[in-house]
């Protein structure tokens, strides 16, 4: 993510200093790039069979929801400020809740799995979800920086967004995929949340994502953050 403010301007941070948005362009990128590199290697090295247990379907799911709920919670704290670019903001906010909107399909297909016996689930998006969606929490943690140019609690943010990563590439690189045993039937994940389930099981799985997006709280590591 780029920004293309006027050369040279200022803004205000949150110690009641100026920092030119150079400057603040070159700090958000810079805190931000450990995550971004660490993204790419996954994406370079992480190639599983697309076969999932549920277990590991839900833990890989759970783990990344974690994620994007510590980028959503430093989107939430930045909108609270004065003079921020909400425009923006909102756009990243909007791109974090249709990764979680997605998340919904695979908690759902796990839960069908189970109840019909089956020990595995094929999803080979997977993988695209979880890339795409640490992707856009990056993303939505360097606008996050850009607009509080080093204020204080942010530092506590990118601190509770790195423990959650960690947890997750943690999980990852755990779960490489099951070999399907021939002749075993598995539940495919469809391309929408109707394909899969019953109008009964589609208030379920919504219900599930009620948890997932805001049973966890919506700020990072349980941290409230003042200005």
């Amino acid at each position: 993510m780029t920004y293309t403010k006027r050369r040279g301007s200022h803004v205000r941070h949150g110690l009641g200093l100026f920092e030119s948005e150079d400057e603040c362009t070159a700090q958000a990128t810079s805190s931000v790039r450990p995550l971004v590199d660490k993204t790419n290697q996954l994406n370079a090295t992480w190639n599983p069979t697309g076969f999932y247990t549920t277990a590991e379907l839900r833990e890989v799911i759970t783990k990344g929801m974690d994620a994007i709920r510590n980028a959503q919670a430093a989107l939430d704290q930045t909108t609270r400020e004065i003079g921020v670019d909400f425009d923006k903001l909102n756009a990243a906010s909007q791109s974090l809740f249709d990764v979680g909107a997605r998340a919904i399909d695979y908690i759902a297909a796990a839960t069908q799995a189970d109840q019909q016996g089956l020990r595995l689930v094929n999803a080979p998006g997977l993988k695209a979800w979880l890339i795409g969606g640490l992707k856009k929490a990056n993303d939505a943690m360097v606008a996050s920086a850009f607009e509080e140019c080093r204020k204080p609690w942010w530092g506590l943010a990118l601190a509770g967004y790195v423990e959650a990563c960690q947890a997750l590439w943690g999980v990852v690189e755990t779960v490489g995929g099951q070999v399907l045993a021939i002749g075993e039937n598995t539940l495919k994940i469809g391309a929408s949340l109707t394909e899969l389930l019953s109008s009964k099981m589609v208030l379920l799985a919504l219900g599930g994502a009620f948890v997932l997006w805001h049973f966890v709280g919506r700020t990072p590591r349980g941290e409230e953050h003042g200005a």
